[in-house]
């Protein structure tokens, strides 16, 4: 029954990891890919245009990456903001409560619905003078 139980969960487990959040980058673009070596960036450049930019990597004065199956190369001036996806430990933390909170509901469900069964024992007293009805049955 824990086992089920574990394995009902599991797939919680990698929603958990799965809360994220896009916010924009506050620091130096080149510090921000060096330091924390993002997945994927999306970039505002100069022109207005955005750009989900996978696997950035700084070169010299340039940011390096795929943007699809095609490798671009984008110059630092051209980028005006950039986001990426960091952990919301706030989302994550009310999922992780909410999937508790439900696994303890679950199994308090599951421990006492054997507990409150009624499974009726019928009333089989040879005295004359106990009426079975009286005593629910029993």
């Amino acid at each position: 029954m824990l086992g089920r139980l574990a394995a009902a969960l599991l797939p919680v487990l990698g929603l958990a990891t799965a809360c994220s959040t896009l916010t924009p980058v506050h620091e130096a673009p080149t510090a921000f890919i060096t330091a924390r070596a993002p997945g994927a960036v999306v970039i505002t450049k100069t022109d207005k245009s955005v750009v989900v930019l996978a696997g950035p990597k700084v070169i010299g004065d340039t940011l390096g990456g795929f943007v699809g199956r095609d490798y671009v190369e984008i110059p630092l001036s051209s980028v005006q903001a950039m986001s990426a996806r960091r952990p919301a430990k706030g989302k994550t933390a009310l999922l992780i409560g909410a999937s508790v909170v439900a696994a303890g509901g679950v199994a308090f469900a599951i421990l006492n619905s054997h507990a409150n069964s009624t499974n009726p024992i019928p009333c089989q007293s040879a005295e004359p003078e106990v009426d079975c009805s009286l005593t629910g049955g029993r």
